[in-house]
C-alpha cells in the first residue's frame, strides 16, 4: 500500500522551505521590467467543485508563525508571490504550510535570476508533504555536497521545521563518504520554529566524540536526522561563481522518512541522459549527469545493493551487487563508463529499481551545464526514489507546471513527465492538464509495456497555453510510478538554464 502519509486528507500540507535573497545592489532593482532577484511563488490548485478557503502559514527561525488567507475558486489555481509579502522576512529561512477547508494541491516554486535576465537561472520545487505529522521522527538524505573550490562553489542549507507546540531535540549526523566516521550535532527546536544550518559554516564534533576534534563538512556526504518528536527537513544546494552574488544553479529535496518495515524495492522513473550538443565535447559537462547514491542505513554491517535498469520496451539489464559500508553512500556515475553503453544510452529514457540485502535509501542527483561551463552545474536536481512494492498507486499528482514561450520574451519553459510501469501487464496512463483559465481539461494518453518507461514532453500536448500555470494529474489502469522535470531555456539556445524534478504525490484527494 502507499506510504502512510498519502492516506492523509489533503487539507494540511508542508509545502517546502524557502529563502528570499536580496544580494544585488539597489540600482539593479530599478531597471524597468526587471524580474525580482529572487521570486518565491506559492500555487494552490483546487480540484473540488466548491470554493476553498486557504491559509498559508509561514514558520520562522526567530518569531511565531505568520499567515495569509485567500480563496481559491473551484477548479482554479491561485498564485501568491511570497517575496512581496510583509509576513516573510528576506534573507532568512522559513517554511510554508498550507491549510484548507477542503482538499487542495499546493506547490512552491523558487526562482533565482541573474541581473536583468528574465530567464530563471536557478529553480527549486519539491513534492509537498501531507500532514498532520505523526511518526516522522527519523529522516535521511543519501546525497549532500559542499565545496569551496575555484572558480565556483556549492553550499548546502539544511532546514528543519518543528510544527508542534512543544520543543523537540534533534540529533544530526553528517556521514562523510570520503572518510571514516563523520560528525554529529544536537539541537533543540522550540515549538513552531525552524532551525536553519549553513552546512559549510558548521564545525561539528567527530561522531561519537564529546570533546572533538571538529570536522569540516565538505565533499559528498549523507545526513541522518533523528528527533524526539515529529519534524520535517529539507536541504538546498546552491552554486555560485566566486565573487558574484547571483545563484547559477540550485537543487533541493526533502529527506526520506524512515519507517519499519523497510521497503523491498525502490523505484525511479526519470533516468535520462540528454545530449543537447553542449560544448566542449567529452569534458564530462556535455550531457546530463545521472549520479546514483545508495545509502546503507546500518550502523555496523556492510550491505550489497543491486540496480535494475528498465528500458522503454520493458527490457532490463542488471548490475553486479554493489558493496556499501555501514553509514556510507555508494556513488555511481550512470552517464559514464562502465554504465554508459551497457546499461544506459544517450537520449533514451530509462527507469531504475534498487534492491539490497539490508535496508538502503537511494536517490539520483542530476546536473546540466551551459556552454564552456568549466563543469559548473548551471541546472541541478535531487530526486528520492519511491518505495515499493506498488499496490494502489494509480493516481499521481505532478504539481503545477509552465510550458512554452512567446516571441517577445526570451524565456522558454518545458515540462517532461516520466512514467514507469513495474508491473507484468501493459499499463495505460492518462495525463490530465487542469486548472486552465478557460475551464477546459487537456488529456494525453500513453501505453506503457510491462516493465517499461515512457517520457512525455509538454510540447507533445496540443493546446497547452503559454504564460499560464496548469496542474497535472496522471491516472493509470494499474499501479505505476510518475516523476516530473521542469526546465527553463533561453529561447534559441540548447542548454538548460535551470531545472527541478520531483516524484509525484500518489494521493487520491477526497471530493
Amino acid at each position: 500500500m502507499p506510504q502512510p502519509q498519502y492516506h492523509r486528507p489533503g487539507t494540511l500540507w508542508y509545502v517546502s522551505d524557502g529563502y528570499i535573497w536580496d544580494d544585488l545592489p539597489a540600482s539593479y532593482r530599478r531597471e524597468p521590467g526587471r524580474p525580482l532577484e529572487c521570486s518565491s511563488k506559492l500555487f494552490v490548485y483546487n480540484p473540488q467543485n466548491q470554493k476553498a478557503q486557504v491559509t498559508a502559514r509561514f514558520y520562522h527561525t526567530d518569531r511565531p508563525p505568520t499567515a495569509i488567507t485567500f480563496a481559491v475558486e473551484a477548479g482554479q489555481i491561485a498564485q501568491q508571490e511570497l517575496a512581496s509579502l510583509s509576513e516573510i522576512p528576506h534573507k532568512q529561512a522559513f517554511w510554508i504550510a498550507v491549510e484548507s477547508d477542503i482538499p487542495v494541491l499546493p506547490q512552491a516554486r523558487h526562482e533565482d535570476f541573474t541581473f536583468w535576465d528574465p530567464v530563471p537561472d536557478a529553480l527549486v520545487a519539491v513534492s509537498p508533504y501531507p500532514g498532520p505529522l505523526e511518526d516522522e521522527t527519523s529522516w535521511v538524505f543519501p546525497d549532500c555536497y559542499c565545496s569551496g573550490g575555484q572558480p565556483w562553489y556549492e553550499r548546502e542549507l539544511l532546514t528543519l521545521i518543528n510544527p508542534g507546540k512543544e520543543a523537540v531535540k534533534v540529533r544530526v549526523r553528517w556521514l562523510l563518504r570520503a572518510r571514516d566516521l563523520g560528525a554529529e550535532e544536537t539541537f533543540e527546536i522550540p515549538g513552531e520554529r525552524v532551525l536553519a544550518l549553513d552546512v559549510w559554516e558548521r564545525a561539528p564534533l567527530m561522531l561519537g566524540s564529546k570533546n572533538g576534534p571538529p570536522v569540516k563538512i565538505t565533499g559528498d556526504h549523507a545526513v541522518r536526522v533523528d528527533a524526539s518528536g515529529p519534524v520535517l527537513t529539507q536541504t538546498t544546494r546552491r552554486c555560485r561563481w566566486m565573487g558574484q552574488p547571483s545563484i547559477v544553479g540550485s537543487r533541493s529535496t526533502m529527506a526520506v522518512p524512515l519507517r519499519a518495515p523497510a521497503p523491498e524495492v525502490w523505484h525511479y522513473p526519470g533516468g535520462d541522459i540528454v545530449d543537447r550538443g553542449i560544448l566542449p565535447r567529452d569534458k564530462n559537462c556535455d550531457v546530463t549527469w545521472n549520479l546514483l547514491f545508495t545509502h546503507n542505513l546500518s550502523e555496523t554491517e556492510p550491505t550489497r545493493a543491486t540496480v535494475t535498469f528498465h528500458n522503454g520496451d520493458g527490457s532490463t539489464t542488471q548490475s553486479e551487487p554493489l558493496p556499501i559500508p555501514p553509514l556510507k553512500s555508494d556513488l555511481e556515475w550512470l552517464h559514464l563508463s562502465p554504465w554508459l553503453g551497457k546499461h544506459t544510452a544517450y537520449n533514451t529514457p530509462y527507469a531504475l529499481t534498487v534492491t539490497a540485502e539490508s535496508p538502503v535509501v537511494p536517490d539520483i542527483c542530476g546536473g546540466e551545464f551551459e556552454m564552456w561551463s568549466q563543469v559548473c552545474p548551471g541546472a541541478m536536481t535531487a530526486v528520492n526514489f519511491y518505495p515499493g512494492p506498488l499496490t494502489e498507486e494509480r493516481v499521481w499528482w505532478l504539481g503545477i507546471g509552465h510550458a512554452g514561450g512567446v516571441d517577445d520574451r526570451n524565456t522558454e519553459w518545458q515540462q517532461s513527465y516520466h512514467l514507469f510501469n513495474p508491473g507484468t501487464s501493459p499499463a495505460r496512463v492518462t495525463l490530465s492538464f487542469l486548472g486552465l483559465a478557460d475551464g477546459q481539461t487537456l488529456r494525453h494518453a500513453v501505453e506503457i509495456p510491462p516493465g517499461g518507461v515512457a517520457k512525455v514532453e509538454s510540447r507533445a500536448v496540443a493546446g497547452l497555453p503559454l504564460d499560464q500555470p496548469f496542474a497535472v494529474k496522471a491516472e493509470g489502469d494499474q499501479p505505476f510510478c510518475a516523476q516530473v522535470f521542469g526546465r527553463t531555456f533561453t529561447r534559441g539556445l540548447p542548454h538548460s538554464r535551470a531545472m527541478y524534478s520531483f516524484l509525484g504525490v500518489p494521493m487520491r484527494l477526497a471530493k
